[in-house]
């Protein structure tokens, strides 16, 4: 399993040395259209069709060694405001050693994170798992690394909640568990958040 866990965050070093933009190969401000593009020409991932109800998004999938990642943009005002990768094929048992790895080979690009172990509904329920990413199963613990450039706000979150039909056409529910695991790296831009700030603050402290 660890020689699967070096090869996979290897090949993903190579994926973000790869593309100089913003999120990958695209830049704040693109249209959906100019995305679109840049994906084509890239050919290593593939549209993925979404309803009515998501129409501010784009969705591709793409495979890195063989793990399913979906890749989703976000627009507002018909302009890409943010980008993710959305791991959906993780392990589920072995969820935190796939965050703890993601962290060190992300770092390699953009440095040391913040780190952040988020307990709830009580901090010393730390004291009560030995096992990370049981704890993460069970909703007792979201893990969140944060890396900054001069243009962009990154957050890597683990986290599980309740599943719930809506998220089936994205995310196939594990039988083993009652919840949904999301390992998630997304890239936000600054612009769009400042401007969101005024008349978002909650939302944008839940995100950050």
């Amino acid at each position: 399993m660890k020689e699967m866990f070096i090869t996979i965050f290897l090949t993903l070093i190579v994926v973000l040395s790869a593309f100089a933009g913003d999120f990958r190969k695209a830049e704040w401000g693109m249209t959906k259209e100019q995305v679109k593009a840049v994906e084509e020409a890239d050919r290593s991932s593939r549209a993925v069709g979404i309803t009515e109800d998501w129409k501010g998004w784009l969705l591709f999938r793409t495979s890195i060694r063989g793990l399913e990642t979906s890749i989703w943009y976000e627009f507002e005002d018909e302009k890409l405001v943010s980008g993710s990768y959305s791991f959906t094929s993780v392990a589920p048992e072995r969820c935190s050693e796939f965050f703890d790895e993601l962290v060190e080979t992300v770092g390699k690009k953009y440095g040391k994170p913040k780190v952040k172990n988020i307990w709830k509904p009580d901090p010393k329920l730390s004291k009560t798992w030995a096992n990370r990413s049981k704890a993460v199963l069970a909703g007792d613990l979201r893990r969140i690394a944060e890396w900054s450039t001069e243009r962009t706000a990154i957050k890597l979150e683990l986290y599980s909640e309740k599943y719930d039909e809506t998220w089936s056409k994205w995310s196939e529910k594990d039988s083993t568990f009652e919840r949904l695991l999301h390992l998630d790296l997304s890239y936000y831009s600054k612009e769009y958040l400042e401007r969101l700030k005024p008349e978002k603050e909650e939302w944008i402290d839940r995100i950050f």
